[in-house]
């Protein structure tokens, strides 16, 4: 392979332009000139380089021609080079199709992972690394994020099914992945509790999260009517409820991801205290007890 090189320099100069330079098979006589701006991108060259005997196979970011320049992109401050690359003729090979490391994937929320999806071109020999463009069919179940041409990140949202594409640039070859986002967490609290406030004024109320090995479990804890109960977070499956008044309200536990949830209806009451009414009579040296009756109730 044989590459001749295209330097881009870009100077921030608040919002001032730059001049590109593209060069072809000499490194002293430049074909294409452009203005560019910070924050702009670069016009791919409407004449391609040319080399006798070779044939051009596109721009590429290193000399080492893996990464193709990706005209699509913006660019910053700094010093660019951008290489193009040549295949002798008798070597070039034409690429044929494009493939996933894997077709399908089931996706469970609990173990809160990401994973790696790699765009392999057929055949591994081509000559050419084509531009490839990822995109999901559903962003709200499946969350992708570019890592290198040809590779994403995805991670899965919510229960259901997104399919991840990658495409050539040009459209002649595509590749997908279906990922079918499940949801094996479960989560349980008492379906009631109730106390006293004659008798004590809080109460603890922990939640179960299973299976055991979940990865993804920080749960949120609200109440609806906080004028009846507060809640104070112990650690991420247990809460101290502080009874503020007589009433119903309902305690509810949930992932963070809002997927699963559990609730439990909590019931404040409070006993009046009674005096029993006992005749006693002083004999003015003697003390006598006296007795006060709670009917207080706590479960």
């Amino acid at each position: 392979n044989f590459t001749d090189t295209v330097e881009v320099k870009v100077i921030d100069g608040l919002g001032e332009t730059n001049t590109v330079i593209f060069y072809g098979e000499s490194d002293t006589s430049p074909y294409e000139t452009q203005t560019v701006g910070v924050g702009n991108k670069l016009r791919q060259p409407a004449v391609a380089p040319t080399k006798e005997g070779h044939v051009f196979c596109g721009w590429y970011t290193s000399w080492e021609c893996i990464t193709p320049w990706n005209f699509d992109d913006t660019i910053g401050t700094g010093f660019y080079c951008i290489y193009a690359k040549f295949v002798a003729e008798a070597d070039y090979v034409a690429a044929s199709g494009l493939s996933l490391t894997t077709n399908s994937f089931t996706y469970d929320l609990k173990d809160n992972a990401i994973y790696p999806l790699t765009a392999k071109v057929a055949p591994e020999n081509a000559s050419e690394t084509p531009i490839i463009k990822w995109s999901v069919s559903d962003t709200s179940v499946v969350e992708i994020t570019e890592n290198s041409n040809d590779q994403i990140y995805f991670k899965g949202l919510k229960p259901g099914t997104a399919t991840i594409t990658a495409t050539t640039k040009d459209g002649a070859y595509s590749a997908s992945c279906t990922v079918t986002v499940t949801d094996s967490r479960s989560i349980s609290l008492p379906s009631t509790s109730s106390f006293d406030l004659a008798y004590v004024t809080a109460v603890p109320l922990s939640a179960t999260l299973e299976p055991s090995d979940t990865l993804n479990k920080e749960l949120v804890w609200t109440v609806d009517d906080p004028s009846i109960l507060e809640i104070k977070v112990v650690d991420n499956d247990t809460v101290i409820l502080n009874g503020l008044k007589e009433g119903v309200a309902t305690v509810t536990v949930s992932t963070k991801d809002g997927a699963k949830s559990a609730s439990c209806v909590v019931t404040v009451t409070y006993s009046p205290v009674t005096i029993k009414e006992e005749e006693c009579v002083w004999n003015g040296t003697n003390s006598y007890p006296l007795f006060a009756d709670i009917d207080a109730n706590y479960s």
